[in-house]
């Protein structure tokens, strides 16, 4: 860590924070508009209290914090410090012309602005023109706090005691204030720390009655396979998702359980609109009878995580059939559908979680009334485990799992321990299939009559190995190829170079030499390969991108 990096962080902190300030005091002096305004007005208020407060706590810690953090955070918000200067430069233009502007000072500027409170109906009405103004400056602000949030969130991983101690200090402040955020990041931390043996009194909290549901409706069909069911809840009638994980014959029943209640204390503090992770409302517990290795019958437990569905969102269906239908959509709306997806790996790593099952089956969307695509959520976190948890490197043979899998996890003896660089290729895969916006698989049935289905490969990656052979390694790494290649040559002129990149680093991840990417920049002191920090950089490339 470096001070100066540090005290230039602190810079850029103060300067912002005297232009939110600015911006809110604009807002309040134009506090007497008419009804509508006033409602965007208290939205931008609101939100600056969020920012300025992690603001602030980033700027208490700023001397505790490593230089690529640092470096980091001071470009991210010398981008917030550009629009909180346009945003009141905006305000103050909606108030006076720019000629008048131009010709007073602040000081008369402000006074314009308290005047307010004698408009005529005729002006307030002239005003409500401009609301658009408003609705620009609210847009641009939670855009960039799209971008902060994730970032924000790596706080939860380093390890320094300066850190706990200031967040100790904020969440009490932030309790007494009927403020969330600085709390749920602190309570993140506190669960991402834990030792996945340890008991806590929250686990408890967590199970939930197995009688608490209707019976639950899946909703695949022959070209819309799914891994998760809708099921009603008895007392309330709202809708909730079921995601249910087996439990694998060789596992540790005891350390299962105890990731199982840890994943759901995470998976229940998110805010599904930054991460693209539906709130888990607890766990169902049951048990069915499984067949080891030996064909011995055992019954282990099972769990289903039940999530929450806001009423705003409609309509189940997964990205396969989404990516199937090839619907033309805007560059924009499928930026931001990748953005989404790597919002909720980002979170799910920053939990010390590996997914280990990112693929198009496994990712719901929603229709909701914001975008054209819909919101998607990343579920299927049947073979989840902690960071530092059990293993078993044991896997199949089904080329449509294998084809989002980096060559050395396929196979039924996987070469490699799953770690969390596993995941981004996978996601890297599942950028490429959106860059292009056509489905890697399709699914066939065997016949007219025949409910049943086939996956079969479409036609871009209908030249790729996909069948049993000798030599499985040097074929999966053959069809790593064919991916990288497809994405060199197809996405600069689909989706641009950035897009490009972002994509290629996460296929090349875990790529060693001259050849692939440098991963030496997210190895933590301890000399552990963080994909926090990987996730994040691509993250930042991808929200480099605009259309």
């Amino acid at each position: 860590m470096e001070l100066g990096t540090a005290l230039a962080l602190v810079g850029f902190v103060d300067q912002c924070v005297k232009y939110g300030e600015k911006l809110i005091k604009k807002c309040k002096d134009y506090r007497n508009a008419e009804t509508e305004a006033r409602e965007l007005l208290t939205i931008i208020e609101h939100n600056w209290m969020k920012t300025g407060a992690q603001l602030n706590f980033l700027k208490t810690i700023a001397t505790s914090l490593d230089k690529s953090y640092l470096a980091m955070q001071s470009l991210v918000l010398s981008e917030l410090e550009g629009k909180l200067k346009k945003a009141t430069l905006t305000m103050i233009q909606l108030s006076a012309g720019q000629e008048w502007i131009d010709n007073h000072d602040e000081k008369a500027v402000s006074a314009r602005l308290r005047s307010l409170q004698n408009m005529t109906p005729t002006k307030k009405s002239l005003y409500a023109l401009k609301k658009k103004s408003l609705e620009a400056i609210i847009d641009d602000l939670e855009k960039w706090q799209t971008r902060f949030d994730p970032s924000w969130m790596l706080l939860i991983l380093m390890e320094n005691s300066s850190i706990n101690v200031e967040l100790m200090k904020e969440s009490k402040k932030a309790q007494s204030d009927q403020s969330s955020f600085i709390m749920t990041t602190k309570e993140m931390r506190d669960i991402a720390k834990l030792n996945i043996m340890e008991t806590t009194s929250d686990h408890q909290a967590v199970w939930l009655d197995t009688k608490i549901l209707d019976s639950p409706d899946t909703f695949a069909t022959r070209t819309n396979p799914t891994l998760v069911s809708i099921a009603t809840l008895k007392d309330t009638k709202q809708e909730v998702i079921l995601d249910t994980m087996h439990c694998n014959p060789a596992a540790d029943i005891l350390r299962t359980t105890k990731e199982v209640c840890n994943l759901a204390r995470v998976l229940g503090k998110v805010d599904p609109i930054i991460f693209s992770l539906l709130k888990c409302r607890g766990i169902i517990r049951d048990s069915e009878v499984v067949k080891d290795k030996l064909g011995t019958s055992k019954r282990l437990p099972m769990f289903t995580f039940v999530f929450d569905i806001s009423p705003n969102l409609l309509n189940p269906r997964n990205l396969r059939s989404i990516l199937r239908e090839a619907k033309p959509y805007s560059l924009n709306e499928r930026l931001e559908l990748a953005k989404k997806l790597t919002h909720s790996v980002l979170y799910v790593h920053t939990a010390r979680f590996v997914h280990k099952n990112i693929r198009p089956e496994t990712i719901v969307v929603f229709e909701d009334n914001k975008s054209e695509i819909g919101a998607p959520f990343l579920l299927g976190f049947e073979k989840m485990r902690h960071e530092d948890g059990q293993t078993y490197n044991a896997g199949d043979v089904i080329w449509e799992k294998n084809l989002y899998r980096h060559p050395t996890r396929q196979g039924t003896l996987p070469e490699e321990t799953y770690r969390m660089q596993h995941d981004i290729y996978s996601l890297g895969v599942i950028l490429l299939e959106i860059g292009l916006w056509m489905s890697f698989v399709n699914y066939e049935s065997y016949s007219d009559e025949d409910e049943s289905t086939v996956a079969v490969p479409s036609k871009l990656i209908a030249h790729m190995s996909l069948g049993d052979e000798k030599d499985r390694c040097k074929v999966a790494f053959g069809n790593k190829d064919i991916l990288e290649t497809l994405a060199g040559q197809e996405l600069p002129v689909r989706m641009g170079q950035r897009y490009t990149d972002a994509v290629l680093s996460c296929l090349q991840c875990l790529d060693g030499g001259d050849n692939g990417r440098n991963n030496s920049e997210f190895v933590d002191e301890d000399g552990l390969i963080i994909g926090v920090r990987f996730v994040e950089s691509i993250l930042g490339k991808v929200h480099e991108i605009s259309f």
